[in-house]
């Protein structure tokens, strides 16, 4: 009975407060309730208990609601985005959902328009092939040895990613970004999305079960550390710009879905009064990139929960 009443206590805070600060916890050190210990909490069809209680009208207006407050954030703090990548990323996410971000974006791009990016099988200015590239691949000696050079380098490795179907993806050069990704966490992380991007692409025509099979470890890892269950990996358990990334990386590459409801139940307590999301779960206010990946998931989870056929009351 008191773990059924707790659930429930857990259940109502995590959907009808908009945000939750250290001070919620007071009388709980926040790291101990970290990890499995608070995931195990939160009921893993939070959504699902939701919707039977209150209708999936309801559930969507909660979503769009967090979706518009999120979005207001990123308007407000588009010029402090740094990385062209993370940059790159918002315009195409909000290309995808409709978030009305047009015109702060345009603004921010003519900082630099160059650098070229694809998401959800879109082209940023539609630019989908170079023939530059051809031109080397056909013409370059060492291509090899110049693509695994280039794989270690961020800048050049999006490059790669974006016109992968272009390029000869050889098992050396896979295994190479494989054994980098696992330098730290952040790799990984972005090896996880990056290998998506290559398999729904259909860039890796050598050595296909291989790849397949690195890439399932890189998904491993991108669910564990969503969810707090790989402390080798996630060392600081108060870090949630990790988290916040894998569970956003796995949605958009399906390897996640609302059944799967606790990470998504400790994303919905950690959006702040100012409508982001926390680079560190002590954190009172939001941060920009956080709140990037945490906007782009709650779109994920809005458009999941409205494909969805909920069972009826």
């Amino acid at each position: 009975m008191k773990h059924f009443l707790f659930s429930l206590v857990v259940f109502f805070i995590f959907f009808f407060q908009p945000s939750i600060h250290a001070s919620d916890f007071s009388s709980h050190s926040y790291e101990a309730m970290l990890g499995d210990s608070l995931l195990k909490k939160i009921p893993s069809d939070t959504l699902f208990r939701f919707v039977k209680k209150y209708g999936k009208d309801s559930l969507i207006h909660q979503l769009d609601e967090r979706i518009k407050a999120a979005t207001h954030f990123m308007g407000n703090t588009i010029f402090d985005i740094e990385s062209e990548s993370h940059f790159r990323k918002l315009s195409m996410i909000n290309q995808k959902f409709n978030l009305g971000l047009d015109s702060q974006i345009v603004a921010r791009e003519r900082l630099n328009s160059e650098y070229l990016f694809s998401l959800y099988g879109k082209y940023f200015k539609d630019i989908s092939r170079l023939d530059e590239i051809d031109k080397v691949v056909k013409e370059t000696s060492n291509l090899d040895s110049l693509l695994e050079a280039s794989s270690y380098k961020s800048v050049e490795r999006n490059f790669m990613i974006t016109f992968c179907h272009q390029l000869p993806w050889h098992k050396k050069l896979i295994d190479k970004m494989y054994d980098f990704s696992q330098l730290t966490i952040q790799l990984r992380n972005e090896f996880y999305w990056q290998f998506y991007e290559l398999a729904s692409k259909n860039c890796v025509v050598d050595s296909v079960a291989h790849f397949e099979y690195l890439r399932s470890q890189l998904k491993i890892d991108a669910l564990n550390i969503a969810s707090y269950k790989d402390t080798l990996l996630l060392t600081d358990h108060t870090n949630y710009i990790e988290p916040i990334k894998s569970l956003a990386y796995a949605l958009y590459s399906n390897d996640f879905t609302i059944k799967d409801g606790a990470p998504i139940g400790l994303l919905l307590s950690t959006q702040r009064v100012d409508g982001g999301f926390p680079k560190n779960l002590l954190e009172e206010n939001g941060q920009i990139i956080s709140t990037l990946f945490g906007l782009w998931a709650l779109c994920e989870i809005r458009d999941e929960c409205i494909a969805t056929k909920f069972p009826k009351k």
